[in-house]
């Protein structure tokens, strides 16, 4: 009689353990989400429910994480804070990337801790950051940096998934963060004579500038979103003045785009109307 009880105690202990695994669990990857899963258009829309490893739908969420960009926007190159914060029954996890509506990673991600509770790893080559460990408490938090990308990047999309358990509480969520273009502008003034115009464009633009020694230059067009429109200039130039011509009506519809010269490693960006 004892080993009938103790065999029928032990199966409903592995019983109740598979059921809360199953009901609890962040996910089957528990130590962090497999790349691309943050529901993005260059990742076909794969979220954590892809290939099983959740079973409820996503739903789209609000207020689940906070990019500390100020209202008048991001300085390129300068780092800022990330907070991942939302409450929920189930061990807790996540994913984030901030990249275009083609994939390409905007800016750079940064761990600040890469164990315990609390800690992230970066995964997919940089491109996506995740949980190292599921978290069970009421509210699930994270913090990590960004690194804003180049002047002339434009607005940046952060794409995010959030889990609460095994089958329940999948969420996706989306922050969109503007460039800080009078940050952007005053950079102008490093490179000496530098001109667009006319600017409103409706046909072809003049870029104008004066190098102090000979450097690689590019000069790049990009959309409001940040997605290139143009590759405008790719060469090695001396030292002097140059102008460029170029004719931008037949290629850009009308809208505003942000025209961006690389010389070196100096990077600069204006704002642009083509009508």
């Amino acid at each position: 009689m004892i080993k009938k009880i103790t065999l029928l105690t032990s199966l409903l202990f592995v019983i109740g353990m598979a059921i809360d695994g199953m009901n609890n669990q962040a996910h089957t990857n528990p130590f962090g989400a497999p790349a691309g899963r943050v529901g993005a258009p260059a990742d076909n829309g794969n979220t954590c429910a892809t290939a099983g490893c959740h079973a409820s739908t996503p739903q789209n969420a609000s207020n689940l994480f906070a990019v500390g960009v100020p209202a008048a926007g991001y300085n390129p190159g300068q780092t800022y804070l990330v907070q991942v914060n939302f409450s929920g029954t189930g061990n807790k996890g996540f994913q984030i990337s901030p990249q275009t509506v083609a994939g390409a990673l905007q800016g750079e991600l940064i761990n600040m801790t890469t164990s315990g509770s609390s800690g992230t790893q970066t995964v997919g080559a940089g491109k996506y950051i995740t949980h190292t460990s599921p978290q069970s408490s009421a509210s699930g938090s994270w913090t990590f940096q960004w690194r804003a990308p180049q002047a002339g990047t434009g607005a940046v999309t952060f794409y995010g998934a959030f889990v609460n358990g095994r089958n329940t509480g999948l969420r996706l969520s989306q922050q969109v963060v503007q460039e800080n273009l009078a940050a952007s502008v005053a950079d102008n003034g490093k490179l000496k004579n530098f001109r667009i115009y006319p600017n409103p464009v409706t046909d072809k633009v003049t870029i104008s500038y004066t190098l102090d020694r000979s450097e690689k230059v590019n000069i790049k067009v990009f959309d409001i979103m940040g997605r290139q429109s143009l590759l405008l200039l790719n060469s090695s130039e001396e030292a002097g003045e140059h102008q460029h011509n170029f004719e931008v009506k037949q290629a850009l519809s009308a809208g505003v785009y942000f025209i961006s010269v690389e010389a070196g490693s100096k990077r600069f960006s204006q704002k642009m109307l083509v009508k």
